[in-house]
């Protein structure tokens, strides 16, 4: 018992020890990420105009309308530069079929560019100012500014465009598509009104307010919200709502865009310098930047919204619920932006700097893995540490590890390993700290301490359970079967006799038990030997003289 409780104690003081070394695998930075924009390339066209981007293999389309020309860009390269029609206006993409559509008000024609080549031209309507895609359906529509008419494209074979006039309102400037309903909404700034079109026909015509010209639609909510510019608000069409919701705005609205993730429309205010942020038909509030905005664009995937300034020359980021914006200088002049959100970049035309912005989220990194588990001395062991950031941060380590163990990491990866067979147990543990950075303050930092344990101890073999002796009488003369000398031993298939060969013997070895048929073989002969030597000790004592027997005489 009192082996028992030191064994205990020695126990409970071991855990005791290990608890602060345990404990001490914690992050160093607890700061919160912190999340930075900035223009992370520069690509030079000339005087970009619109630009339009395919959100699934990130090929860029910038448009030259002076140079009638559109140069395509993908992965930050180069890639070629297209002629299309005169005075291009607008661009549209179909990620899903990678066609780009540009309208191009000076011929009145639409270039169809597929595979980095132009596959395409299509006669549509007088001065095409506008196109959006809807493609889920692999259809196009076009607003026709000055023939008040809609051009509907569509592919019905692979490679065989065919267009669709449909008639709308006066002065079309402006189109959106929800792609849930494929229904297109077409912006008549001088009927002031909104043609709502499905299939290849106005389905409903809903009035909205003075100098309507930009729009935008939720295809989540089925929500439409169209700009009016001289009654500064906004229409809000919710499904077949015949009478919309008005919302006031700033002064001189001229762009929105919409978060469909949150269901919030960002409306760019360009005399009040501001933005107007609507959510549940309500204003929710107010974001001041900078002179001159002009245009906008949201990240939906981050809940961030991109406003050029083009007096200023910057981008103001507004990001999420904050107040508070980022300024992100660009070149001058800039026309318009548009959004990547699988890669978190926003591209900027800065048409009077020949170039187009890449502005690019990036995160400062945090050590994501928690403290590494204890290793033993003479095992194996491997422990990865990980890092979140944008971009991917590199992770060193400072200090000593415990004798056997290295860290190795790739630049740029995100994590670090470390790997080895540890020698020996350390006098004291000694900490080391982990750090990650990317270029974005703070750098993420942990300090740890690696719990060395000794060598497991080999395990111990269990001894033998005792093997019962046979039953008396089992090996005496004149049994059944046996013939006198034989015995046979329990749980044994073969019998060994007095008079046995060597091939019985054999014969024993090969069928019985082994081992265990060897040790009863052998308590059965020192049981015989025990009986043989009393036997022996009892006839000498009969023999000697000094016992003498009497007799026994009885009475008449």
């Amino acid at each position: 018992m009192r082996h028992t409780r030191h064994s205990l104690h020695l126990s409970v003081c071991a855990v005791a020890a290990l608890v602060p070394f345990a404990l001490a695998g914690m992050p160093a930075n607890a700061l919160a990420a912190t999340t930075v924009y900035v223009v992370t390339s520069s690509l030079t066209v000339h005087a970009p105009l619109a630009v339009a981007v395919d959100t699934v293999d990130h090929t860029i389309y910038a448009v030259d309308s002076a140079g009638s020309t559109v140069t395509l860009f993908r992965t930050g390269a180069f890639v070629r530069a297209l002629s299309i029609g005169a005075d291009a206006t607008a661009v549209a993409v179909d990620s899903m079929t990678h066609t780009a559509y540009v309208t191009n008000a000076g011929s009145s024609d639409v270039t169809l560019i597929r595979g980095d080549a132009v596959i395409a031209t299509i006669g549509v309507g007088t001065a095409p100012a506008s196109v959006a895609v809807d493609d889920t359906t692999g259809t196009a529509y076009v607003g026709n500014r000055l023939s008040n008419t809609v051009s509907i494209i569509r592919e019905p074979a692979p490679g065989a465009f065919a267009a669709t006039t449909v008639a709308v309102g006066n002065r079309p400037v402006a189109i959106a598509v929800d792609t849930s309903t494929h229904t297109a909404y077409v912006v008549n700034t001088l009927s002031t009104n909104v043609s709502e079109v499905v299939g290849n026909a106005v389905v409903r015509t809903v009035s909205v307010n003075a100098d309507p010209n930009a729009i935008a639609v939720d295809s989540t909510t089925h929500t439409a919200y169209v700009v009016n510019n001289t009654s500064q608000n906004v229409s809000v069409i919710q499904g077949t709502g015949i009478v919309p919701m008005t919302v006031p705005v700033g002064a001189n609205p001229l762009a929105v865009a919409v978060d469909t993730s949150t269901h919030t429309a960002y409306v760019l205010n360009a005399q009040s310098t501001n933005v107007t942020e609507i959510r549940g038909g309500a204003v929710l509030r107010t974001v001041s930047v900078n002179a001159d905005p002009d245009a906008i664009a949201v990240d939906s995937t981050t809940h961030t919204a991109y406003v050029v300034n083009n007096t200023s020359q910057n981008v103001s980021v507004i990001e999420g619920e904050s107040l508070l914006t980022q300024t992100v200088p660009v070149g001058s002049d800039a026309r318009q932006v548009t959004i990547d959100p699988a890669l978190g970049r926003a591209i900027v035309a800065d048409f009077g700097s020949n170039r187009l912005s890449v502005i690019s989220r990036q995160t400062s990194p945090t050590i994501t893995s928690g403290a590494p588990p204890t290793a033993s001395v003479g095992e194996p062991y491997t422990f990865t540490i990980t890092a979140s950031g944008t971009p991917a941060p590199t992770v060193t380590l400072t200090g000593s590890l415990p004798p056997g163990l290295a860290f190795t990491a790739t630049p740029g990866s995100g994590t670090g390993t470390i790997t080895g067979t540890p020698t020996s147990v350390p006098v004291s543990p000694a900490p080391f700290t982990v750090t990650a950075s990317n270029g974005v303050d703070p750098a993420g930092a942990a300090n740890y301490t690696l719990v060395i344990e000794p060598a497991p101890l080999p395990p111990t073999t269990r001894p033998a359970p005792p093997v019962d002796p046979p039953a008396p009488g089992g090996g005496s003369a004149g049994g059944d079967s046996g013939s006198s000398g034989d015995f046979h031993t329990p749980g044994d298939s073969a019998s060994l006799t007095a008079g046995g060969s060597a091939a019985d013997a054999h014969h024993l070895a090969s069928t019985g038990s082994g081992t265990d048929a060897v040790v009863s073989a052998l308590a059965a002969a020192a049981t015989a030997l025990i009986l043989g030597m009393a036997t022996t000790r009892l006839a000498r004592r009969r023999t000697q003289p000094g016992i003498r027997s009497r007799s026994v005489h009885r009475r008449n």
